[in-house]
């Protein structure tokens, strides 16, 4: 009880009153296969599933040049994904989203191919209004390092509903962009928009 769960990168909050019950903060409508976050709590799990390692397994036959690490926490996950790829040639991306990826940037670094900063669990799971500062922090450090970059999550929200995108994510990406990023990402707005 207290717990804060924030889904589909925080959109809706509830607050578990007991067990088996929460009490709605910010609702809406949730979709299908959207994340959840426990606030303050990260869930530790193996870094790959069985499905996974056989997936990776057969990546290069299928064209497969790059792939992420969801929730990275230490380079033992990026070694898990190396090791399940067997040598293929396909780049290792590390995906930053939690306060434990945030810790493990430096032993990171040296090890991926790039580093994703994952700003919607990053936000749910480290604060909102830290984001922004978090997100140059690991830029600084990526360039710093000479480890190439990509910033996800919301880069062209508005666009899943509107032809044109806003002022704000216009300068969002510019900003991206200036800071050094090599890549950007669009997820939602491409997979389930109305412009994509």
């Amino acid at each position: 009880p207290g717990l804060e769960l924030l889904l589909d990168d925080a959109r809706l909050a509830l607050e578990v009153t007991a067990r088996d019950r929460a009490r709605v903060l910010r609702g809406g409508v949730l979709g299908s296969r959207k994340g959840i976050t426990l606030e303050g709590l990260e869930i530790e799990t193996e870094p790959l599933t069985g499905a996974d390692r056989e997936n990776l397994k057969h990546a290069s036959d299928y064209g497969v040049t790059a792939v992420m690490q969801s929730f990275t926490r230490s380079a033992r996950d990026i070694e898990a994904v190396r090791g399940a790829l067997g040598g293929q040639d396909i780049r290792v991306f590390a995906k930053v989203e939690s306060k434990s990826g945030l810790a493990a940037l430096p032993e990171l670094l040296p090890v991926s191919d790039m580093i994703v900063i994952a700003r919607g669990d990053l936000g749910s799971s480290c604060g909102l209004y830290g984001l922004p500062a978090m997100q140059k922090d690991i830029a600084r450090r990526c360039r710093e390092a000479g480890t190439p970059f990509m910033v996800v999550t919301q880069l062209l929200w508005s666009m899943q509903a509107q032809p044109v995108p806003t002022r704000a994510e216009v300068s969002d990406i510019f900003n991206a962009v200036l800071d050094g990023a090599s890549a950007l990402m669009l997820t939602n707005e491409t997979a389930a928009g109305g412009y994509p």
